[in-house]
C-alpha cells in the first residue's frame, strides 16, 4: 500500500485527487472521496477549469502518470518500458547518426532495442528534454563530421559507456549541458520528458 501512496506524491498529487482527475476524465462518478474539497485541490493547482474540465496541464499531469505507471485492476505498477512517443524519439536520434561504419571499424548506429535500454537508464539519470537531447546529438555528430567522424563514438556509447572502473560516463549528458548553457531558453527539466516528452 505504501508504495501505491510514494507512487503519487512523487508527482506531488494525493491518491483522491489523481481519483478524481480520473473519474472527470473517464465521466464516472467518484465514490468514497470527499469530492468538493478535491475539486478545489485541483482547482488551486489549475488541473481542472471553473466549469471542472481538465486544463492541458491536468491532462499533461494524466499522461504522465499513465507513461510512467500500468493502471490495472486497482493496482499499480512501475512500468519497465518507454512510451511510443519516446521509441519515436530514440529513432529520431538514431537517425542523426552516419550510415555505417565509423572509422574504428564499429556501426555509427546502434541497434533500436540497445538505444532504448540505453534510454532508460538515461531516463533514470537526467531530465534533459528530448529537444535537448536532439540538439545535443546533432552538435556532437556535425563537430566530427568534418573529420570523417574520427574517434567519434558510435550512437550507444554516446548516450553512456562504463568504464572498467564501473564508473558510468555520459557524454550525451555532457553535450545537453552545453546547449543549455548556450540558450537561456532551453531547460534541463524535462516536464514532458516521458510524454515528449
Amino acid at each position: 500500500m505504501i508504495k501505491l501512496l510514494e507512487a503519487f506524491t512523487e508527482e506531488d498529487i494525493s491518491p483522491n485527487s489523481v481519483y478524481l482527475l480520473y473519474c472527470l476524465k473517464n465521466r464516472t462518478k467518484p465514490k468514497v472521496i470527499n469530492m468538493h474539497y478535491e475539486l478545489r485541490i485541483l482547482w488551486a493547482d489549475k488541473l481542472i477549469d471553473e466549469e471542472h474540465n481538465i486544463t492541458s496541464k491536468g491532462f499533461a499531469l494524466l499522461e504522465k502518470i499513465e507513461s510512467k505507471y500500468d493502471i490495472d485492476n486497482n493496482k499499480i505498477k512501475k512500468k519497465d518500458g518507454l512510451t511510443e512517443k519516446e521509441k519515436e524519439f530514440i529513432k529520431a536520434y538514431r537517425e542523426i547518426f552516419p550510415k555505417g561504419n565509423l572509422p574504428s571499424g564499429s556501426p555509427a548506429r546502434s541497434p533500436i532495442k540497445e538505444l532504448e535500454k540505453k534510454f532508460l537508464w538515461f531516463k533514470s539519470n537526467y531530465t534533459y528534454s528530448w529537444e535537448t537531447i536532439l540538439k545535443a546529438t546533432k552538435k556532437y555528430v556535425q563537430q566530427y563530421e568534418a573529420e570523417g567522424y574520427l574517434y567519434m563514438k558510435n550512437s550507444s556509447y554516446f548516450i553512456y559507456k562504463s568504464g572498467i572502473d564501473r564508473t558510468t560516463v555520459s557524454v550525451l549528458a555532457s553535450y545537453c549541458d552545453i546547449i543549455v548553457d548556450e540558450d537561456p531558453n532551453e531547460t534541463k527539466s524535462a516536464e514532458n520528458y516521458a510524454g515528449a516528452i
